[in-house]
């Protein structure tokens, strides 16, 4: 079972495609554009229609949501064996000595 982080496009897509045409069936896919996770999946199951892959359009900025997609995705199918985060996340902070500026 693969959790994929940013499967919406580019690396993310290619990743997943690659995962099911290598005979993976199980993939838990998340992104935060809802159109662009719907198109990974069309794609990939026309790669293998055996694919089993769960969506989840999300923003994983925050780690509260991370945690959460990787309990929806145990809980989906039992266990998570290989995970692929490419989703891009763009922080730009200066650290001074009393704290974050962003």
């Amino acid at each position: 079972m693969a959790f994929v982080s940013g499967a919406g496009g580019g690396i993310g897509r290619e990743c997943v495609k690659q995962l099911v045409r290598g005979g993976c069936t199980r993939v838990f896919a998340t992104d935060i554009k809802e159109s662009a996770l719907e198109e990974t999946v069309s794609v990939a199951k026309r790669l293998n229609s055996k694919a089993n892959i769960d969506t989840e359009v999300a923003d994983i900025s925050r780690p509260e949501v991370i945690d959460a997609l990787i309990s929806r995705a145990v809980q989906s199918f039992g266990r998570v064996d290989y995970g692929f985060n490419i989703a891009g996340l763009s922080v730009v902070r200066l650290l001074f000595p009393w704290g974050f500026v962003s």
